[in-house]
């Protein structure tokens, strides 16, 4: 069973980290809701793959991510809405995370992925292609985190 350090943040994001809890081994740590270099994340996974920054995004409905274009989350009731790619949120915590490697681990260069988990019950996951950054439900995230590929810790 994997190890969780929480904070104060939505109670969403900690019910999020309980399930990772119970589906990773002891081989990852989960930080629900850490502030990096005042940067405030969702949610970080160390383990075998190196650090996995968890994007929560609560939409609903049916969610067309895009790998270069803004993303549309249609919602039952028809009305489409769109949202920037996340892209640019996963580049703004990999350099915080790297700043505060640096500043406290500098031996250390993990690599760092993100993956963008839709929280929301009723999220339904159109997807045509790859996504950049990779996303997932709730249901599929230990499956997904477990598919990654290890890497050494002197990853890029």
């Amino acid at each position: 069973m994997a190890k969780v350090l929480t904070g104060k943040r939505r109670d969403s994001l900690n019910s999020l980290a309980m399930d990772l809890r119970r589906a990773l081994t002891d081989e990852y740590t989960i930080v629900s809701a850490p502030i990096v270099q005042g940067l405030q994340l969702d949610a970080v996974v160390t383990g075998p793959q190196g650090l996995l920054v968890l994007l929560a995004k609560d939409w609903a409905g049916e969610i067309r991510p895009a790998r270069n274009r803004i993303w549309r989350e249609r919602l039952a009731s028809g009305r489409v809405v769109t949202h920037p790619n996340p892209a640019g949120e996963a580049r703004r915590a990999t350099k915080a995370l790297r700043a505060f490697l640096k500043d406290e681990f500098p031996s250390l260069h993990p690599t760092i992925r993100h993956l963008v988990v839709f929280t929301d019950p009723g999220a339904k996951l159109i997807v045509h292609g790859p996504t950049e950054p990779p996303c997932t439900t709730p249901d599929h995230l230990a499956n997904e985190i477990g598919a990654l590929a290890p890497v050494s810790e002197e990853g890029s």
